[in-house]
């Protein structure tokens, strides 16, 4: 159809796997290409050849995200990595049973309130992410006021640093039990290290704004 034609591809890798072979994209006559990453942006130039790809960043509701009490309390969505969570969970249990009282919120199959409620009432989010072009999760948990751990997912490098968070490889499950420990260990003492990781991640979820992501589209 004689059309403007505008894609935005929100999950680059799966550009790979449905009915348009990945090297037809370029020549389809697309006017404009967005995404909502720079990791993503990076890969569409250069694997699938686009040029010039836009990038419309995500944005947090931080009316929605908010801080709940966040009580000793781990929650995660496993969905994407359910053995990983699961052998996390019993190396955990293994190594740390002093902790055993620790309770776990499985924020599945819940609504965007009801994660909200659960990471806002969480001292500790857990990050499962897999093959992300963005990865929103682990920001949602930084507005919530809750300590990062676990994985960026690929995609959450462009938000990801020592300061703001725990991250480790994807193959590196038991590090992430033990920084579980750490965290519920440092929080019961108020440690002054994971108070400023607290508020970098309150900084960083500030970032990705509704603004920010107006100025985008508006461009």
């Amino acid at each position: 159809f004689p059309a403007k034609k505008i894609l935005f591809c929100q999950a680059h890798y799966y550009a790979l796997f449905n009915p348009i072979a990945p090297s037809r994209y370029a020549g389809l006559g697309f006017d404009r290409v967005a995404c909502q990453s720079q990791i993503a942006k990076g890969f569409l130039e250069r694997v699938l050849g686009f040029r010039d790809v836009a990038v419309i960043p995500c944005y947090i509701d931080g009316e929605l995200f908010a801080p709940r009490g966040n009580a000793a309390q781990i929650a995660l969505i496993p969905k994407k990595l359910p053995r990983e969570a699961a052998a996390i969970q019993s190396v955990f249990g293994l190594k740390y049973p002093q902790f055993s009282h620790v309770p776990w919120q499985i924020a599945e199959n819940r609504t965007e309130r009801e994660i909200a409620e659960i990471f806002g009432g969480s001292s500790i989010v857990l990050s499962l992410p897999f093959l992300e072009s963005f990865g929103l999760v682990p920001l949602e948990a930084m507005a919530s006021g809750a300590i990062v751990t676990g994985f960026h997912g690929y995609g959450g490098q462009e938000y990801a640093s020592a300061d703001n968070g725990f991250w480790f490889p994807p193959d590196h499950l038991e590090e992430v039990a033990d920084a579980i420990a750490h965290i519920l260990t440092g929080l019961e003492k108020r440690d002054p290290a994971l108070l400023a990781m607290r508020e970098a991640g309150f900084a960083t979820a500030a970032r990705y704004n509704k603004e920010r992501t107006r100025d985008a589209l508006r461009g």
